[in-house]
């Protein structure tokens, strides 16, 4: 599937998706130790003089390169 045909798909779906590789894959909900984690993230994050990457909520959508995961 393409990345655009997931996009035009996406407003009609109630469950989280990710697509990798051309795949569709259902994504589980979230838990109070994952946002635990994620704040403390953002807090040390947010604490570093060291700035280099960004760290993103949920909600973002996020393209990478072709060989982002390899």
């Amino acid at each position: 599937m393409s990345p655009e045909s997931y996009l035009r798909g996406e407003p009609t779906n109630t469950n989280m998706y990710e697509l990798a590789d051309g795949q569709v894959y259902a994504m589980t909900g979230t838990s109070a130790n994952h946002e635990l984690i994620v704040e403390y993230l953002h807090r040390t994050q947010k604490s570093s003089k060291r700035r280099q990457c960004e760290l993103f909520g949920s909600d973002m959508k996020m393209r990478g390169h072709e060989n982002f995961c390899n």
